[in-house]
């Protein structure tokens, strides 16, 4: 079988990595195919989170996470197109969402997500990150 996805890259367009309350996620999401691909849709999934870890002498004494974002958002497809039910697509049955051939060749699909303003800053240090 022959790979289809030559190529899977998350493009952040601040490198830095920095993000603060109110600030905008933005970037891309590059596919490159070797050959044509159906799907379904595209989804991009970000999780925010932070986590503090204490430690003693090489032992962990202590570590905490909590949550602060997590945010799914269709990049590619349709939610309200559906086929028809049971239809077919080489062999295989699709019970939900419209199938789309992507061509060979590489595709970008860019982004925008507004942090919400009760997030912390983005932190990397000894102790723990966010």
């Amino acid at each position: 079988m022959a790979k289809k996805l030559k190529r899977f890259l998350i493009v952040l367009d601040d490198e830095s990595l920095l993000y603060f309350p109110g600030a905008f996620l933005t970037g891309k999401v590059l596919l490159e195919l070797e050959e044509d691909t159906p799907a379904i849709g595209l989804y991009f999934h970000i999780v925010g989170e932070g986590v503090v870890r204490l430690t003693n002498k090489g032992r962990v004494d202590s570590t905490d996470k909590e949550n602060y974002i997590d945010f799914r958002m269709r990049l590619l497809g349709d939610s309200s197109a559906k086929s028809e039910s049971g239809s077919v697509f080489n062999g295989s049955t699709v019970n939900s969402g419209r199938i789309l051939v992507l061509s060979p060749g590489v595709h970008t699909f860019p982004f925008k997500l507004g942090l919400p303003l009760g997030l912390p800053s983005t932190f990397l240090g000894k102790h723990g990150w966010v």
